[in-house]
């Protein structure tokens, strides 16, 4: 594996900046280096950018950026298809890690050098001293963002800008319930009434919503109803599959998790064991998964999802792509985790309305592929999908 220091050999020596190279940060008597582009990485190190053997490199603004001290992402994109992104901040070594000092390997001081750094900087001091002033904010953002869709749905864009809190995430129920039902029936080879079953079941655990709603309503910046949009599709897979080993990288918050740890827990009712592990780089992660769910069916790994993968030994009966949502990246998770599929093993990409990469792969290996696109109600965001591919069936 490449080393901090090896990752910028070609272009900086610790403590120096090779004017016409990546420019090398110090702090805390080590150094992070900055990479303008992939270009210009994949030039210091001889590999390019999807081909790392872990997300040590990632793409923030208009730069790339290690973190010296502590093997870990140091910036994580916010809005990865927005060049003018500003990022989020993460601290891989508090447990608040949007919201505390840097690391010891990256000053604040320094940091103030890279593309967003100040604007960050500020966000944070909002957040601290006003919530809502940070939410307003975020609010901004998002109407640079989605502007168009709003002016299409103006509202629901109104009552998103009023009265639901979220900036980013956003959660919504679907209007298109049953062609979920029948894409689920036709993927998973069952009969319809079978999956309206279980979205009925999961629809009636009023536990789960009490919980979930205790819960969010502890954060100003999350709705206190938990909608679970296209997520009933996992609970539904969870649910008919009885997978005992699910793999999801991409937690946040935890909602999706929830929903996988219940789905989980009703099949070990029945006699049908299974566990997840969840995998994410921020160590705030799952903070709204229940804590009768936390049981030893649930493992939380703070990891790059790469590097958490390359250690899984057993059989993975489902797979959920959820994490970073780039072309390369994505496919990477799929490289890694491929040689510890089950024979009859699923994997859903929550990137497919994105990114082709689940499509690619099942097309290459001759697995079974296919899209559902969720239409959200009453929100003005166009909605995800679910990409599912089973291995073993063929196209």
């Amino acid at each position: 594996m490449q080393t901090p220091d090896s990752v910028g050999s070609a272009s900086a020596a610790r403590g120096g900046v090779d004017p016409t190279g990546p420019a090398a940060i110090s702090g805390a008597g080590k150094s992070t280096v900055v990479f303008r582009s992939s270009q210009e990485a994949t030039a210091a190190t001889g590999s390019p950018f999807s081909k790392f053997p872990s997300p040590r490199l990632i793409r923030f603004a208009s730069g790339l950026i290690v973190c010296a001290n502590c093997d870990a992402q140091a910036l994580l994109p916010h809005h990865n298809r927005s060049p003018r992104s500003f990022g989020l901040w993460v601290n891989c070594q508090s447990p608040d890690s949007g919201l505390s000092d840097p690391c010891a390997g990256l000053e604040s001081g320094d940091l103030a050098q890279t593309r967003g750094w100040r604007q960050i900087s500020g966000v944070r001091r909002l957040y601290k001293a006003w919530p809502p002033l940070a939410i307003l904010w975020g609010k901004y953002n998002v109407v640079r963002s989605y502007w168009r869709q709003m002016l299409n749905h103006p509202v629901s864009s109104l009552r998103f800008l009023t009265i639901n809190p979220e900036t980013t995430n956003f959660t919504y129920d679907i209007s298109n319930r049953e062609d979920l039902i029948s894409f689920l029936a036709t993927e998973l080879e069952i009969d319809t009434s079978q999956v309206r079953a279980m979205v009925a079941e999961i629809d009636s655990d009023d536990e789960l919503r009490a919980e979930l709603t205790a819960a969010l309503r502890q954060r100003p910046d999350r709705s206190s109803v938990p909608l679970f949009g296209r997520r009933i599709g996992w609970y539904c897979v969870v649910r008919l599959c009885q997978p005992r080993l699910v793999v999801e990288t991409g937690v946040h918050d935890g909602l999706g998790s929830s929903l996988l740890l219940a789905a989980l827990r009703r099949n070990a009712d029945e006699g049908h064991q299974g566990r997840l592990i969840a995998i994410d780089i921020l160590s705030g992660s799952g903070w709204l998964v229940p804590k009768r769910l936390r049981t030893e069916q649930f493992s939380l790994v703070i990891h790059p999802s790469l590097d958490a993968i390359a250690d899984i030994s057993d059989p993975i009966d489902l797979f959920i792509h959820d994490s970073d949502h780039s072309e390369s990246y994505e496919a990477a998770e799929y490289a890694a985790v491929n040689r510890v599929l089950s024979p009859r093993a699923i994997l859903i990409s929550d990137n497919a309305h994105v990114t082709s990469a689940l499509r690619d792969l099942a097309r290459n290996l001759g697995w079974h592929y296919a899209f559902w696109k969720e239409s959200p109600a009453d929100h003005f965001y166009g909605g995800a999908g679910i990409g599912i591919a089973v291995v073993g069936r063929q196209a």
